[in-house]
């Protein structure tokens, strides 16, 4: 109720400050039809979104608005005002609040209804779709959080030493209560001022409770990262346990990456409890080569992989084969990438493609057709989508 008022207050406001402002538009028009239904459902699917965006100031305050519909339904809103060192922000439907600290207390990929208040360095989140709230302390070299959640609470410090090399800590305690070490997560590192090299260690206690939106890993007791990155080349690796500290052999794992100057590889293990003459004997392992190209007109890149599990969608021993395509000719773009994954049981093929006509003062439009997310999708999708943008 409360979001609400201030949502209707902050819409007065800067209705009565109109008559004083320009403010600058955006509008975006999406037509999408989906093919992807086989028999017996021949006919399509439809869906419209839209999405309208506007910004403007007036002595000293910025607002800015935005809102989206899904066919006739509105399906998210974001309101924005500001002034000097003060801050407010409502939202529906949309993803707002990841805490930014080094193990991730709070991570959010989907939409959440709420508010953020904002005063100086401080920053005040209320979520009504989550039941969460949290207040954030951000200075230099230092964060605090304080969040609340059902009955549940959590209480995050960060501090980070820059001497000669940064120090880095962070710990975040869940539960208050009695005092247990077993209910905090905790991370000690050393790493290089521009983070080229460095080494950190995390301890996950037994009784730790984070919700389900959380970045934060408690399946590994104990864990040490560690990377050193020249300019062409790098090693990185992750010594892990499991929930009781056992098991570092099946669990970690090593990488390299090179940078030559017509390709780059990378080569990556995971556990070291399985080893033999052939491929399906080296247990968990990656090994990939990408290729930038310029021909005909035409810039790209090829990549292959060959590894166990061959891909995020392929369980099983395999290789990913990957071309993209990229031409402009003057205001008209086009662009299209095509994977082809081939596995022990399975062969995956897909593609997606986009022209884009940008010819106009304030506007584009483009076409595109297929699913582009190929880590999570590994087939054609008989997807079309037109898009129109423009702005003033």
């Amino acid at each position: 109720m409360k979001t609400k008022i201030l949502a209707l207050l902050f819409l007065i406001v800067v209705s009565l400050s109109f008559a004083y402002i320009s403010p600058s538009y955006s509008f975006r028009f999406i037509y999408t039809a989906d093919f992807s239904n086989d028999y017996p459902e021949l006919v399509p699917s439809y869906y419209i979104s839209t999405n309208f965006w506007m910004n403007a100031s007036l002595m000293g305050s910025d607002f800015s608005g935005s809102f989206s519909t899904s066919g006739v339904n509105l399906d998210s809103v974001e309101l924005n005002f500001s002034k000097n060192n003060f801050g407010l922000n409502i939202y529906k439907n949309r993803t707002f609040g990841n805490t930014n600290d080094y193990l991730g207390l709070y991570k959010f990929d989907i939409g959440s209804d709420g508010m953020m208040l904002k005063f100086s360095n401080f920053y005040f989140f209320a979520y009504n779709s989550l039941s969460l709230n949290y207040l954030k302390y951000e200075g230099n070299n230092k964060l605090f959080i304080y969040g609340l959640r059902n009955s549940q609470s959590d209480f995050l410090v960060q501090f980070t030493f820059p001497l000669f090399v940064n120090l880095l800590f962070e710990s975040i305690y869940t539960n208050y209560g009695t005092f247990d070490l077993e209910k905090g997560v905790y991370q000690l590192g050393v790493v290089d001022r521009n983070w080229n090299w460095g080494i950190k260690y995390t301890f996950a206690g037994s009784e730790v409770s984070l919700p389900d939106f959380t970045n934060v890993n408690t399946t590994n007791r104990h864990a040490i990262n560690l990377w050193y990155n020249f300019s062409k080349f790098g090693i990185w690796g992750n010594i892990k346990s499991d929930e009781e500290g056992l098991n570092f052999k099946e669990l970690s794992e090593i990488g390299i990456n090179l940078d030559f100057s017509k390709f780059s590889a990378s080569i990556s293990k995971t556990g070291f409890n399985e080893f033999g003459l052939t491929p399906d004997l080296w247990g968990q392992f990656n090994i990939t080569i990408n290729y930038p190209y310029n021909l005909f007109g035409f810039n790209g890149k090829i990549s292959y992989s060959f590894g166990n599990p061959a891909h995020n969608t392929v369980g099983t021993l395999g290789e990913v084969y990957y071309l993209e395509l990229l031409r402009s000719f003057g205001n008209l773009s086009f662009f299209a990438k095509f994977q082809r994954i081939v596995g022990v049981y399975e062969i995956r093929n897909t593609m997606y493609a986009e022209v884009k006509l940008s010819g106009f003062s304030n506007g584009e439009v483009k076409l595109t057709i297929g699913n582009g997310d190929f880590y999570n999708v590994n087939t054609f999708k008989k997807i079309i989508s037109l898009e129109f943008n423009t702005w003033w």
